[in-house]
């Protein structure tokens, strides 16, 4: 090949190499806010800013990230409109749905390319906690004929629910108390239940929530009462717990209103 045939022919290659390596135009966010910092499970925020592409049918998708999962699990929406336009102005509202575990998360926007993923920080958001709280509790079945009892215990079952905004999972520590001594007679057996203090009063450890997905629990314990008691008595319990805020780490006691057991 004659020489200034080969040298076209290398400056040709040279200028096609240097197109295909040429990395691609980043996206730019420009001016990206958050309408609020601190909010409640259910409430709602705005994430405001300009998207500037050079391709934005390359965009494929555009998201918030860095809240809780168990609200993403709840179905709360972080996907943003894809851009239509080169500069593509967003104020977009992202309603919190609860479940949302309490505590500090550091917002990112994501802006999703074929290419790769370009990401910018939005800032800090605080979600707050919301304390914990029964429904209800009891014993089921709630009495027993001290005539009919074949054997000395009897199994029956504490039944209990708890509320919490954040996630039922919030609610730790679970003890049921006896509110006098002659109810402590009724279930304190040491050699079948597992024992822990509540405010100076030996209670039983109850089974806590498992699923942190969820705003309302229904949780059961196995208890074993004393099936020869005296007839015609009633027997009063509470059931006590806590909850635990991630954003200050302060512990708040939950209690549950009284409930009873009869002995016919």
């Amino acid at each position: 090949m004659h020489k200034p045939l080969l040298a076209l022919f290398s400056g040709l290659l040279f200028l096609l190499s240097a197109c295909a390596s040429k990395p691609p135009t980043p996206p730019t966010v420009i001016d990206a806010t958050l309408s609020r910092d601190v909010l409640a499970p259910g409430e709602s925020f705005n994430v405001s800013f300009t998207l500037d592409t050079v391709a934005p049918e390359q965009v494929e998708r555009v998201f918030v990230r860095g809240l809780p999962a168990n609200t993403l699990a709840a179905g709360t929406q972080i996907d943003l409109a894809r851009p239509q336009t080169r500069s593509t102005p967003y104020d977009t509202q992202i309603g919190v749905l609860a479940p949302a575990a309490d505590g500090t998360y550091n917002l990112e926007l994501v802006v999703a390319t074929e290419d790769r993923n370009y990401v910018v920080p939005l800032g800090q958001m605080s979600i707050s906690d919301l304390p914990s709280r029964f429904a209800y509790a009891q014993l089921t079945p709630g009495s027993h004929k001290a005539a009919r009892c074949q054997l000395n215990t009897r199994l029956v079952k504490l039944e209990y629910a708890i509320i919490d905004g954040n996630g039922a999972t919030d609610f730790t520590a679970p003890v049921m108390i006896p509110s006098s001594p002659e109810a402590r007679d009724l279930i304190f057996f040491p050699r079948f239940e597992q024992i822990a203090w509540a405010e100076g009063e030996q209670g039983i450890v109850l089974q806590r929530p498992k699923n942190p997905n969820v705003i309302e629990e229904l949780v059961t314990t196995d208890i074993r009462v004393n099936c020869r008691m005296r007839p015609g008595s009633s027997y009063e319990f509470m059931l006590m717990g806590q909850n635990i805020s991630r954003l200050n780490g302060r512990t708040t006691r939950v209690k549950s209103d009284t409930f009873r057991y009869f002995v016919e």
